[in-house]
């Protein structure tokens, strides 16, 4: 039976969210065979292109959506973020003024999710005073997220996220996450992250990421990051012997440099990271030679090579 447009949608995005590049690319294409206009089916596409890094190519897609339906919030912020990962902030701020005038004059997005996962796991051994235990080797996770992003200024746009999530036989962990990307300058973009977490009876945490981006031109940007972590270790437990991890503290200082063309994209980075490890107790002890100080670089080489193309 051949697929009405929305079906061949419903299609679309079930396998855009699924992964299936090409198969979504089918289903777009599809509609847009009969319906060039089409607002969804074009702005789909144009995520789509997005998320395998060609987002040069993902503007046109845009701007029809527009075009035929400008009063779609998620159309603009789609658009915009685009303009920006190229780095072209002005354009951006004009497309952003553009929206004000069609009364989109303090974006909002929020975003409920919840979900359960269960994994099989290898299991963990650890002794107490009835001998060797054994771990589970099923896991359940149940985790409840609330996020929202707002459009603040032209400049600066934030995300604050609140998270809480249980696993078998643990007692539930709560997080909260507030981050911030501000256009500095023409080619200039800053990103802040800054969470925290904690669980009973005794675990906390909490990280600070800072990066700066430079786009030298729309297919080659230059980044510099940095991160903050610290945590105090594992929940402790009354086991004889146990490998849980004692507190730690981690800082990485990185620089790297990213590149698309309609084919192809890179990305090298190299990063120093130093670790310190608080003092194991005795019951860490055989496991002493994981939780050293360590410092080590690392250096990471990404090509990917696309084979979607809008038909």
């Amino acid at each position: 039976m051949e697929l009405t447009i929305n079906g061949a949608l419903k299609k679309g995005v079930e396998a855009h969210k699924a992964g299936q590049v090409q198969e979504a690319d089918r289903f777009y294409t599809s509609i847009l065979k009969a319906q060039p206009k089409h607002p969804d089916a074009n702005h789909n596409m144009g995520v789509l292109a997005v998320g395998i890094g060609k987002t040069l190519e993902a503007l046109p897609f845009f701007q029809t959506a527009l075009e035929t339906k400008p009063d779609v919030a998620q159309f603009w912020l789609s658009y915009i973020e685009a303009l920006i990962k190229l780095g072209r902030l002005a354009d951006a701020k004009t497309v952003f003024r553009q929206a004000t005038k069609k009364g989109f004059k303090s974006n909002a997005f929020a975003q409920l999710t919840v979900s359960q996962l269960q994994d099989d796991v290898a299991p963990g051994y650890e002794i107490d005073f009835d001998g060797l235990r054994r771990g589970q080797l099923v896991l359940t996770t149940t985790a409840i997220s609330l996020s929202t992003e707002n459009i603040l200024t032209k400049r600066i746009r934030s995300l604050v996220s609140l998270r809480a999530s249980q696993t078998s036989q643990r007692s539930w962990r709560y997080g909260s996450e507030i981050a911030f990307n501000v256009a500095i300058a023409e080619r200039w973009i800053a990103r802040l992250q800054i969470g925290a977490t904690t669980e009973e009876p005794g675990f906390d945490a909490h990280y600070g990421n800072l990066a700066f981006e430079y786009a030298v031109n729309e297919r080659v940007s230059l980044y510099l990051d940095g991160r903050y972590y610290e945590d105090t270790g594992e929940i402790e437990n009354a086991f004889l012997f146990t490998n849980a991890a004692p507190g730690t503290t981690s800082r990485k200082f990185g620089l790297g440099i990213k590149w698309t063309n309609k084919t192809w994209s890179g990305r090298f980075y190299v990063a120093p990271i130093i670790s310190h490890f608080e003092e194991t107790q005795g019951n860490v002890d055989f496991f002493q030679n994981l939780y050293r100080n360590r410092d080590w670089t690392v250096f990471q080489l990404a090509l990917s090579r696309s084979y979607w193309s809008h038909r």
